[in-house]
């Protein structure tokens, strides 16, 4: 018998210069941690997994930003990083979730200033599906429960903790239930590995997934 499985999302308002507020830097090295979600032991804590931004006033596509920080819980290993290419007048946003920030550490020097904070997205937990049954569709059905957020089914090939897969993980939304802002259901694509919820909040969204078949 098959057992839905219940992911809530839900997300505050996004805080642009919650992490760092502006400055510019005159080599390469670490954001200084001065935003208001900075606890006294210089760690940004988030109020639930999330991605973050860093918005660069110049063109600082010619440099990268590794960050380091905590994972959501679901994720087994302590800490998570990640590579990104600066921006060019624009924000750019991490590809992973983090529940807390360590240090944003830049390749070289600023063009102008900039600042760093959290983004309006994240993600539940990857939900991990069975292999060994011919039938192995996955159905899923989403609902707004405050707020009003987008919210969007994504799947994976990919092993999503990384025991065989080479990060980064690729995530593709599921056309049918992409960007919705009320309730819909419908049925994934067969033979995926993981599927999970993400939303544009701020906002919460409870999604409910099950595997047929077993």
């Amino acid at each position: 018998m098959s057992h839905p499985i219940n992911t809530t999302v839900t997300l505050v308002a996004a805080v642009a210069n919650g992490i760092a507020q502006s400055q510019s830097l005159a080599a390469a090295g670490p954001l200084v941690f001065n935003g208001p979600l900075v606890n006294g032991a210089g760690v940004a804590v988030f109020d639930a997994p999330r991605r973050i931004a860093i918005f660069s006033n110049g063109n600082d596509s010619g440099i990268t930003w590794t960050i380091t920080g905590m994972p959501g819980p679901w994720n087994p290993n302590p800490t998570n990083s990640e590579t990104i290419t600066g921006g060019n007048g624009v924000a750019v946003t991490s590809n992973k979730d983090y529940s807390g920030l360590i240090s944003i550490v830049s390749s070289g020097p600023t063009a102008s200033t900039v600042y760093a904070g959290t983004s309006s997205i994240g993600s539940g937990p990857p939900l991990v599906w069975s292999t060994f049954f011919s039938n192995q569709q996955v159905s899923a059905y989403g609902v707004v429960l405050s707020g009003a957020p987008t919210w969007t089914i994504e799947y994976t090939h990919d092993d999503p903790y990384g025991l065989w897969s080479t990060p980064p993980l690729l995530w593709f939304p599921y056309g049918p239930l992409q960007n919705l802002t009320g309730t819909a259901d419908g049925v994934l694509p067969a033979a995926i590995r993981a599927s999970r919820l993400t939303i544009t909040g701020p906002g919460s969204v409870r999604a409910v997934q099950e595997q047929q078949g077993f």
